[in-house]
């Protein structure tokens, strides 16, 4: 998928999965420029969601229900 959106109509893209259990997992990150990007760096388990997410990025994994 990340591949499909980048370059167009996005300059960088990220999938990120919720497991069984609850926890994030990202597992696919394409940047227009692979050179931008860290090896290895960007993919694995994300840290839990906050229960007061603040930001928009922050509160789009909580869900509809937690985050207005």
């Amino acid at each position: 998928m990340c591949r499909i959106l980048v370059p167009q109509p996005a300059d960088w893209a990220a999938v990120d999965l919720i497991e069984d259990d609850g926890r994030r997992r990202r597992i696919s990150v394409v940047h227009h420029d692979p050179e931008v990007l860290p090896v290895g760096g960007l993919t694995g388990v994300l840290p839990p969601v906050p229960e007061v997410a603040v930001g928009p990025l922050a509160r789009v994994p909580a869900g509809p229900a937690r985050c207005c």
